[in-house]
């Protein structure tokens, strides 16, 4: 009879505690003055998480705006909303839920402030401490280890980095092309499996030192291991939620199911490929060869060589990074890298699909800095070309600020209340409130953007020279706190100018000598398959990483060498 009560009583418990938290989160939101909705479930609930996709759409049809909270609670509804919300409830307002209460902005003003304070508005602990799988990184960490983490790795994502990237995006997308020009009239269906294989090979050349074919890949997995690394990274990143619902230890048992034991695998394989690595590039480092110049080695020098000023100076080492820190910086550039950059290329390949009007305004760019047989051209060279493509990087931007790879950029504040101006009034942050930055709102106002901000047109970011021509250009400076695809302040993302470069790689060698469309359904019209890629495209929603579409294989591309 006891068996039986306990689990009732638990629950009956949960339920008043439940609701008294909600009582006094509501009047704390009232305190600060803004508009509030509330809401009976937490976006962080285990149970609503794994059910919202079922219960939004039906709580959505209850009457009286009963399930009205669903509107702000699920993962990725920034993206759905665009900026409807803040256009009824303001800037900013408070959501206040049964967990913890959450102050929504997409003030620019605001928004900037609040990023830019590191240590008042501090990362989530509960959202970024699954990221420290293998170790610390400077995306998981704050203080002082922030900074210690921050001045070492900074330093790795250097010109001699950027080069590595601009090389191998080119190779890879000369092979992507020849893979789909192939196909004719039968056109590709998976470009965002590409491009993911794509973004994968190009991290592992430039980041890792480790090159890989575009069709053919490795075959066969090293010596004492039983996957391969570029397996193993695919398997991680594929299942994140998994691994970020079962902890590390737990995954190898037997009672599991075997996909499950796999990736439990495949982070043994991937922390045995890290540390081997590691070795080697210590090995390098003590022989003097200064020959590695992809980013793991220069974290490793740093490391090393902080290690060495460190105990020059006092005796006590403090300012390197230990073997855990190393592997855990080494995950998150993984994981960042790939998913995101593969993301943003992926959308843009299909938005030019539908827009054969951009594809020639951005091969009027690349065939006016990039000459023929890039193979032996000095124009091609990345610090000859890059920097002049402006148009392949406004293509980037625009692409990111309607399609982001993250919808929302959480801090906290601490155990202590903070200020924060929101349009020119200050308004005072509860102690332990979460804020979010709605990037997706952000980026789709009005105000900043223009009444066509929904509309994707990469022309919008280019400013023009007194001689206005493709490739003599420059780009929109975005205002503070409009722009936040690699978020902004102290803690913008280091990665930003080696997603840039691979972008800008790949899209120019893309259309340089080459258009892509739609293939057309029987009896269907051009400009309706091309209404069908947007359509496709703006179906999207946030996954276990990244936003990304629901059925980009939907669609058939057909690349045509001109």
């Amino acid at each position: 009879m006891y068996v039986l009560w306990t689990p009732v009583c638990i629950l009956i418990f949960a339920f008043i505690w439940s609701k008294r938290r909600f009582v006094g989160n509501f009047y704390r939101a009232r305190q600060v003055g803004l508009p509030y909705v509330s809401s009976p479930v937490a976006p962080l609930d285990i149970a609503w998480i794994l059910s919202f996709k079922l219960l939004v759409p039906l709580l959505k049809l209850l009457p009286l705006s009963l399930g009205a909270f669903a509107r702000y609670t699920y993962i990725g509804w920034q993206f759905d909303d665009k900026f409807s919300a803040h256009e009824e409830l303001g800037g900013a307002f408070m959501l206040v839920t049964p967990g913890n209460n959450e102050l929504v902005l997409a003030e620019p003003g605001a928004v900037n402030e609040m990023l830019t304070r590191r240590r008042d508005f501090i990362k989530p602990r509960v959202l970024y401490e699954r990221l420290n799988l293998f170790g610390p990184n400077v995306d998981t960490v704050e203080g002082h280890t922030w900074q210690r983490h921050r001045k070492i790795t900074a330093p790795s994502f250097s010109e001699r980095v950027s080069n590595s990237v601009w090389e191998e995006g080119l190779r890879q997308a000369t092979d992507m092309l020849q893979a789909w020009t192939r196909q004719g009239e039968d056109g590709i269906r998976v470009a965002v499996k590409n491009a993911k294989t794509l973004a994968l090979h190009v991290l592992t050349y430039a980041g890792f030192g480790t090159q890989y074919s575009f069709t053919k890949g490795v075959q066969a997995h090293q010596e004492n291991h039983t996957m391969t690394y570029r397996d193993a990274l695919i398997t991680i990143s594929d299942n994140i939620l998994v691994i970020f619902l079962i902890p590390r230890r737990y995954m190898s048992l037997r009672m599991l199911p075997n996909s499950i034991r796999q990736v439990g695998y495949a982070l043994q394989e991937f922390k045995q490929y890290m540390g081997e690595m590691l070795d080697q590039e210590r090995m390098t480092i003590t022989n003097r060869d200064d020959s590695s110049g992809n980013l793991m080695g220069a974290l490793i020098r740093a490391s090393e060589e902080a290690k060495h000023s460190s105990t020059s100076a006092s005796g006590v080492h403090r300012d390197f990074l230990t073997d855990d820190e190393i592997f855990g910086n080494i995950f998150i550039y993984n994981l960042a890298g790939h998913e995101t950059t593969a993301n943003t290329i992926s959308y843009a390949i299909l938005l030019m699909a539908a827009t054969p009007e951009l594809q020639d305004w951005i091969r009027k760019e690349a065939r006016a800095v990039l000459e023929p047989g890039y193979e032996n051209s000095e124009a091609w060279r990345y610090e000859c070309s890059f920097p002049k493509l402006k148009r392949c990087l406004a293509v980037m931007y625009e692409t990111l600020r309607l399609y982001p790879s993250i919808t929302a950029v959480p801090r906290t504040t601490t155990s202590n209340a903070q200020q924060l101006t929101i349009a020119g009034r200050q308004y005072t942050v509860p102690p332990n409130t979460w804020v979010h930055a709605n990037v997706v709102a952000v980026q789709c106002d009005p105000v900043t953007w223009g009444p066509d901000a929904l509309e994707w047109r990469p022309d919008r970011w280019i400013t023009r020279t007194d001689q206005g021509e493709a490739g003599n250009e420059s780009l929109l400076e975005p205002k503070p706190g409009t722009f936040l695809p690699w978020s902004l302040g102290p803690r913008v993302c280091p990665g930003r100018k080696f997603s840039q470069v691979e972008f800008v790689a790949v899209v120019s060698r893309l259309l340089w000598r080459h258009r892509v469309r739609p293939k057309q359904l029987e009896g269907e019209a051009l400009e309706d398959a091309q209404r069908r890629v947007l359509k496709v495209v703006n179906d999207s929603a946030v996954g276990p990483i990244v936003l990304s579409m629901r059925n980009s294989e939907s669609v058939s591309l057909i690349w045509e060498e001109l």
